[in-house]
């Protein structure tokens, strides 16, 4: 099984690319003889190459998340497909957890030990932001994605993971946590753009609050 992941990177700094490549190393100790990942690399600096991933593709425009995932979708076609943030860590065995819960659901977010969901259930339904769903990595089935669409490109960073969920909801789709996967967010998460100007951090995070309010308006849920 070969699976799909879209990563996400804009390094301004040296230590950055540090954390993009400990996220690469982390999933390539996942793989077996029977599982493969796909690792496309979305990086906003031009004069940075990411050797473990298969492909290092550079952006020339304003980061805008949903917009990033998007081309990294076109450009694949496996049946699964991973959206994360650089900055994580993930654990061996995540995958096959995962696996497990599209018996059942159609897209999922795992467990991070920094930051439990404490349940006696092996998955968790639910669209809770933060909660069941972990923005800074999703697993999806690619027939799912299809049925949604295009992500919505209305937000660039904070609150994607808000409107896709209301995508998913206005698809019908399902969402849960899969408890027994795990995926660690690393230092509290948002080291993806940590490297931006403070207006620009701001811009991209708690600066697209009215812009998803006005976004979501289409979705009438």
């Amino acid at each position: 099984m070969t699976v799909d992941v879209i990563m996400l990177s804009l390094t301004k700094f040296s230590d950055e690319s540090i954390v993009t490549e400990t996220a690469i190393r982390s999933l390539r100790a996942c793989e077996t003889e029977s599982l493969k990942f796909n690792i496309v690399l979305y990086e906003g600096n031009p004069k940075v190459l990411f050797d473990e991933a298969d492909r290092t593709e550079h952006y020339d425009f304003d980061f805008n998340y949903n917009r990033l995932m998007n081309q990294g979708i076109q450009s694949t076609s496996n049946d699964f497909v991973i959206m994360t943030n650089n900055d994580v860590l993930f654990i061996n065995g995540f995958w096959d957890e995962m696996l497990k819960g599209f018996e059942n659901f159609d897209s999922l977010s795992p467990n991070d030990p920094s930051n439990l969901y404490e349940s006696d259930a092996e998955f968790v339904r639910g669209y809770g932001i933060g909660k069941e769903l972990r923005g800074y990595c999703i697993a999806v089935k690619r027939k799912a994605l299809q049925k949604i669409g295009n992500l919505d490109e209305g937000v660039r960073f904070w609150y994607s993971d808000n409107i896709y969920a209301d995508q998913l909801k206005k698809a019908k789709l399902s969402h849960a946590i899969s408890l027994r996967s795990y995926v660690y967010h690393l230092n509290g998460g948002s080291q993806t753009v940590k490297g931006l100007e403070k207006r620009e951090r701001v811009e991209l995070r708690s600066g697209q609050k009215p812009v998803y309010d006005e976004a979501k308006k289409k979705y009438k849920l």
